[in-house]
Order: C-alpha cells, then sequence, then structure tokens
C-alpha cells in the first residue's frame, strides 16, 4: 500500500472519529434513577412524615462489618435514613440467629435520634445478627417498612497474646511412621 494513500485513510478515520464523538455529546443523556419520585407529593407531609407507601429500610452504618468484632458488651448501632421524608421512628432488633427468631434485645427509637444503646449488655464472646426497620404512623396505626439486611458482629473481648494456648498434638503419634504421601495432622 503506498503510505501517502495510508496517511490521509487514518486522517478520514481520525476526523469521523472526531465528529461523531463530538456530536454523541450533545445527544440527551439517559434518566439516572434517583430516590425521590417525579414530583414530590403535594401534601402536607411532603418534608414530613413519610407515609406508609413511602417507607423504605433504614442505612445501616455500624456495627455492620461482615464478622467484626466489638470490644464493647453494649455497643452502638447507628442507621440513617436516605430519601426526604421522616419515618415516626425506627424498630431495631438484635437476633441471635439470622432468622431473627430468637431475641436478644430490641428497641423502639423514635425519629430523629439515629442510634441506639442496649440497656443490658450482650453476652460476651457471642455471634450476633441486627436489623433495622422505619416505622410510620397510618391513621393511628403503626406500619413497619420491609427490615434491612442482616449484619454480623461477635462480642469481644479480644484475646491478647498471654490468653493463647499453642495447640496439642493428637495425630500422628509421636515417633510413629506414616506413608509420606498421606499424612493427617490432627490438634485439639
Amino acid at each position: 500500500m503506498n503510505t501517502r494513500f495510508l496517511a490521509r485513510l487514518l486522517a478520514g478515520i481520525f476526523i469521523l472519529g472526531s465528529i461523531l464523538l463530538f456530536n454523541a455529546c450533545n445527544l440527551p443523556s439517559p434518566r439516572i434513577p434517583t430516590l425521590l419520585p417525579p414530583t414530590l407529593p403535594q401534601t402536607p407531609m411532603q418534608l414530613g412524615q413519610c407515609r406508609a407507601d413511602e417507607l423504605v429500610a433504614p442505612v445501616m452504618e455500624g456495627p455492620s462489618f461482615p464478622g467484626g468484632i466489638v470490644d464493647s458488651l453494649q455497643p452502638t448501632f447507628a442507621w440513617s435514613y436516605p430519601i426526604y421524608c421522616s419515618p415516626s421512628g425506627y424498630r431495631v432488633e438484635i437476633c441471635q440467629n439470622q432468622g431473627c427468631d430468637t431475641l436478644a434485645a430490641s428497641a423502639d427509637v423514635e425519629h430523629p435520634t439515629m442510634s441506639w444503646t442496649p440497656d443490658s449488655p450482650l453476652a460476651q464472646g457471642t455471634g450476633y445478627f441486627w436489623r433495622i426497620a422505619a416505622l410510620t404512623n397510618n391513621r393511628g396505626d403503626e406500619v413497619r417498612c420491609p427490615w434491612s439486611a442482616h449484619a454480623a458482629f461477635y462480642t469481644g473481648p479480644l484475646c491478647g497474646e498471654s490468653d493463647l494456648l499453642p495447640p496439642v498434638l493428637n495425630s500422628p503419634e509421636e515417633g510413629k511412621v506414616y506413608h509420606p504421601h498421606w499424612v493427617n495432622i490432627l490438634w485439639g
């Protein structure tokens, strides 16, 4: 191929690509979804208390790291509410299993408070789950939104270096010869 022809071809492709790129910038952008409805409701509750159909799950802020260890037996649970209206309160549950069949503690907290500390200490060295739901009053009846996702945590205390004991070898027995490709080591 002729280098002059190749240079003109590349220049033409570059110019065409630039025209398409810059014209694409003038296209209308796609609609980005938001948490707000297209128009705010024109009711007295517009920026006040949430209606039952507006409730969403609160956003958990802590302790929420999976498998995290909290160093207090009375940790503070914190959350935020992600939309423009305000619920009348929140229900917080600390559970002993993920299905929340067995409660270790629970409370109803009035809005605008967005944290809670259990009155009684939790059990030491125990795994728990916690969840939260927003509440509102609908003509005198309390309505709860769907629960947030569960977050797991463990109560401390953390073990110090002096608390750790070395493992005790159970198998193989000391001095016993085993097949070199098939060794099971068990400790307790």
